[in-house]
């Protein structure tokens, strides 16, 4: 599921949801971040349940909406519009019908530069791991990095970056995330 974060129609962020439980508010450890006073610091969260994704208050100080109206905890669908504080999370789950040929194009390939090194990778339909093992693909000689650091994921047409647990975290563009969705000319750390 695509989590894209708007703000008064203007797009600052996506967010692909990977995990049970993707934690929504205005302090640094949550998953997906808003700043924004009107914003709790553990504000709300997406929660995968066995009958579908949920969204759900986390006794917020200015409450939760789904479509315009306030929740506790309300089933996610396709097109649904999370109103939190002054931002929208659009909410689109991504299909795959393979009998109308949307499924993953063969042959697509996108390059994973490493600038330091003047290395580069072909990313195509196995995870790309980065750190400090041998048995990373892209080995980190960087000391702050963690053994297994980060994986680049490819899911349908996107690529993901995901932090895998690392000490120090992992940046996409110089922001600190847990996962994001790569584009041409994005930046990780």
């Amino acid at each position: 599921m695509k989590i894209t974060i708007k703000l008064k129609d203007e797009i600052l962020d996506e967010f692909f949801v990977t995990s049970d439980v993707t934690r929504i508010g205005r302090s640094a450890d949550n998953d997906i971040v808003l700043d924004d006073n009107r914003v709790s610091r553990k504000h709300a969260a997406i929660v995968k349940e066995d009958d579908g994704y949920f969204v759900v208050d986390k006794d917020s100080g200015n409450g939760t909406r789904l479509n315009g109206e306030r929740i506790k905890k309300q089933v996610l669908k396709d097109g649904d519009k999370i109103g939190i504080g002054e931002s929208i999370l659009e909410v689109e789950f991504e299909t795959v019908d393979v009998s109308e040929g949307r499924a993953v194009k063969k042959g697509m390939v996108a390059q994973l530069t490493w600038t330091e090194k003047d290395k580069k990778f072909e990313l195509g339909k196995e995870d790309l791991v980065i750190g400090r093992r041998s048995e990373c693909h892209v080995q980190l000689e960087e000391p702050t990095a963690s053994g297994k650091h980060a994986v680049i994921k490819r899911t349908g047409e996107q690529y993901i970056v995901e932090d895998l647990g690392s000490v120090n975290g992992t940046k996409v563009n110089g922001q600190l995330t847990k996962s994001r969705i790569l584009r041409k000319e994005t930046q990780s750390k």
